[in-house]
């Protein structure tokens, strides 16, 4: 081997590398949207290094274009679709666009969240156009979805009166994705009045879009579909196969979530949707429900080995008080002590609660309303929320912006990239 062909093998394991860790770090950002253990400055970690990594891909040009789209045609997961979809929006060369909507057409389903993420990861201007062409009424279903999907996250960056006109095209699209991506977006883009329509469309991917959507506009018209959809597929969820399982537990999930903002504290419903609710979709839908009344059955479920460790976070972010700080978690277990239960796994960083040391804590919180962090949510003020967003793990953010939104009428993306994030708060507090 000859000293050039030795300089192309490495430079191509070092640029394969760039693209492996840019598409590796672009997944820990987009996983931690709901994480009880990640915040805004982890997020900023992840960032700087993908950036870093996508800089690597960047300055080889064509060379890295092709490694970037060998690596999206052997692995096909959605962190290489993003990394292509980035140089390809970034370059606008249609020849490189081409081949990411190409992929993204033949699975939508695992990689349009990797084309949408790209897409917000552009800056405002050319994020804007690209919304402006893939939002015309001619061009594809899958390119009218994802200009939609991004509306849904960033609100208004595109051009109000044609906004308004293929607005009302969208949601009479034959496509029930481009119906649902429209409902997604409407309550970010304030376009509310013709949803409650919506909540009778035959698709119900549509119709719970609406309702959620409603939700957000501060309306309980879409309450009844939310309910009667999560308590459905939280039934058939068991008799799907895995990977139906997860889709549809990943759909189930945000679902519960603003279902659980919707239902009032001490409501007659949620005793029953609770006892049809699989124990971690339990703990889930109380942590975002807030009432203290429920805190028995988080205790109850440190007992679970299936999420003995979550229900120690669900109560500890409710209640306010740090297991560890307070001597309330078990010891870590040596490895050799041949225990090993399901929430080590599904819950890893998080302490193993003591429930004896937690039930004998002595708290006592007021029931029949909102609580976060051992306070009520209706006394926290719009500086305590701001602390929350600059402070707190994902799953608190994540709360704290969907109050924000209820008083403010202030959409904040906490999945967002981590500068655009920081951006946001500083003009909105601070401006």
């Amino acid at each position: 081997m000859n000293h050039a062909e030795s300089a192309f093998l490495v430079i191509r394991s070092l640029l394969e590398r760039h693209i492996g860790d840019a598409a590796f770090y672009w997944q820990q950002h987009d996983q931690s949207a709901h994480s009880a253990l990640i915040g805004l400055q982890a997020l900023w970690h992840f960032d700087r290094l993908l950036n870093a990594h996508l800089n690597g891909v960047r300055t080889a040009g064509e060379a890295g274009w092709q490694l970037a789209l060998q690596a999206l045609e052997r692995w096909g997961g959605a962190g290489e679709l993003f990394v292509c979809a980035t140089l390809a929006l970034e370059q606008r060369r249609e020849a490189w666009q081409q081949p990411v909507f190409a992929a993204v057409q033949r699975n939508p389903v695992c990689l349009l969240r990797g084309l949408i993420s790209a897409t917000l990861w552009l800056p405002i201007r050319p994020r804007r156009e690209f919304i402006e062409q893939w939002s015309r009424p001619d061009a594809t279903e899958l390119m009218q979805t994802a200009a939609w999907c991004v509306l849904a996250r960033c609100g208004g960056v595109a051009d109000g009166q044609a906004l308004q006109t293929r607005f009302d095209k969208a949601l009479r699209h034959p496509g029930l994705w481009v119906r649902a991506a429209a409902c997604r977006a409407s309550a970010c883009l304030r376009l509310t009045e013709q949803i409650p329509a919506c909540l009778r469309d035959e698709a119900g991917e549509v119709a719970v879009e609406a309702a959620i959507a409603l939700q957000r506009a501060g309306s309980e018209q879409g309450r009844a579909k939310l309910q009667t959809t999560v308590i459905g597929v939280a039934g058939y969820l068991d008799k799907l196969g895995a990977h139906d399982r997860q889709r549809a537990q990943h759909r189930l999930e945000r679902w519960l979530r603003y279902l659980a903002l919707s239902l009032p504290p001490a409501s007659p419903d949620v005793e029953n949707l609770l006892a049809q609710l699989p124990p971690r979709l339990r703990l889930s839908f109380i942590l975002h429900h807030g009432d203290a009344a429920w805190l028995p059955l988080v205790r109850e479920q440190m007992y679970n080995p299936e999420c003995a460790r979550l229900a120690g976070r669900v109560w500890s972010i409710l209640v306010g008080v740090d297991l560890e700080t307070h001597g309330l978690a078990l010891p870590i277990p040596s490895r050799d002590a041949g225990r090993e239960f399901p929430t080590d796994n599904l819950d890893l960083g998080l302490p193993m609660p003591n429930e004896r040391a937690v039930a004998g804590f002595g708290l006592s919180l007021p029931e029949g309303q909102r609580t976060l962090l051992g306070r009520s949510l209706d006394r926290l003020d719009r500086l305590d929320l701001y602390a929350l967003l600059r402070n707190a793990p994902q799953n608190v953010r994540w709360i704290a912006a969907r109050h924000l939104e209820q008083r403010e009428s202030f959409t904040f993306n906490t999945s967002a990239p981590a500068r655009e994030q920081s951006e946001t708060m500083e003009r909105h507090f601070r401006g």
